[in-house]
């Protein structure tokens, strides 16, 4: 597989596009078109010039909650339409209002990673978000068009998935690019496991903050698996579940691939 195309950033984590990536039937994803990354809350002014002037940024999906927007709210160009589309809330993971500013009891209401990447695609409300992204995503014909969550990992991988998916990339690559986000998360995952080693000296506690900072192969898996197991496969999935129609899928691979 060809080395992604990879935009460095000072404060904006694991920016990418799909340029190069294969369609089973032999087509190329082209570049500059859809990227995928981390939020843009601590983006420099030269952060956002690049992504204005040289990759002709004109919308972002913002994948996160609420909360998480309110607390760094993306910062872009005037030029940039800015849409909040999070897959997720608090309430669908258990999180409740009286420990959403409790760090600890945060971590401990978060489901396994592997769960909560089912809950993402069998979940009534976290589906119809997926939904309203994929549409926004392949519909969109005006300059690029940017997602992210917060570490650009998880949600934002997830979406990644189904892009692909909808653009008739294999399983196989499908999860190769997915595993390609630990090459720059690996090192902050590791550095928050022995920050809690050494504060908390809880070593389980550690392990699952590093889950939320690194993509495991399980993790797509578990979401794959849960679409095939409730829907029947992928496809079905992005057809029935999420409304992406034969003449929809076919548009945007024409716009997207050569």
């Amino acid at each position: 597989m060809r080395e992604h195309r990879v935009y460095k950033f000072k404060n904006v984590r694991n920016v990418r596009d799909f340029g190069g990536l294969k369609t089973k039937d032999g087509k190329t994803i082209r570049s500059g078109r859809i990227v995928r990354g981390g939020h843009l809350g601590e983006a420099t002014d030269k952060d956002v010039d690049f992504l204005v002037g040289k990759l002709n940024l004109k919308k972002v999906i913002d994948l996160r909650t609420g909360l998480e927007t309110e607390e760094k709210p993306d910062r872009t160009g005037k030029e940039v339409e800015i849409v909040e589309m999070p897959v997720i809330s608090a309430s669908t993971i258990g999180i409740t209002h009286e420990n959403m500013n409790d760090k600890k009891a945060v971590l401990e209401a978060m489901p396994d990673m592997d769960k909560l990447y089912a809950v993402m695609v069998t979940n009534d409300d976290c589906v119809e978000a997926l939904k309203n992204i994929l549409h926004t995503i392949v519909e969109n014909r005006d300059g690029t068009v940017m997602w992210h969550c917060t570490e650009g990992k998880d949600r934002c991988g997830l979406v990644s998935a189904l892009v692909l998916a909808v653009l008739d990339v294999d399983e196989d690559t499908i999860i190769e690019d997915y595993l390609y986000t630990n090459k720059t998360a690996m090192k902050r995952g590791n550095k928050y496991f022995w920050l809690v080693v050494l504060v908390y000296r809880n070593i389980k506690a550690a392990k699952r903050v590093k889950s939320m900072y690194i993509a495991k192969r399980e993790y797509i898996d578990a979401a794959f698996d849960a679409i095939k197991h409730k829907y029947g496969s992928v496809d079905d999935f992005v057809k029935n579940q999420l409304g992406i129609t034969d003449e929809m899928k076919q548009s945007f691979k024409d716009y997207m691939t050569y």
